[in-house]
């Protein structure tokens, strides 16, 4: 496995799209070997810009005290009735 030199790490966005396309171009000028985007774990609407550009994952980190209520909550997130209060909300659930 290749080892990871530079991470350029992406938090907060929020929506706002000049912000974020500044920080894109930085990359694209100086691409890290990885990239992490935390932040805005719950959120309100975004602007379909700013969907086109992040995509928005779950995981259950390892030292999780409470696992079993974490991996709840993300299969909570995947059901088809939740998908359209999450689309309602302004993100896309595809």
């Amino acid at each position: 496995m290749a080892s990871v030199r530079s991470v350029a790490v992406l938090c907060d966005i929020h929506g706002n799209l000049p912000a974020l396309d500044a920080v894109l171009a930085e990359l694209a000028a100086d691409p890290p070997d990885a990239v992490v985007i935390g932040g805005d774990v719950v959120a309100g609407p975004f602007p379909a810009e700013v969907q086109q550009e992040v995509v928005f994952t779950a995981a259950v980190a390892a030292e999780t005290r409470e696992a079993e209520a974490a991996r709840a909550l993300i299969a909570f997130l995947r059901t088809t009735e939740i998908a359209a209060l999450i689309q309602a909300s302004g993100m896309n659930p595809g």
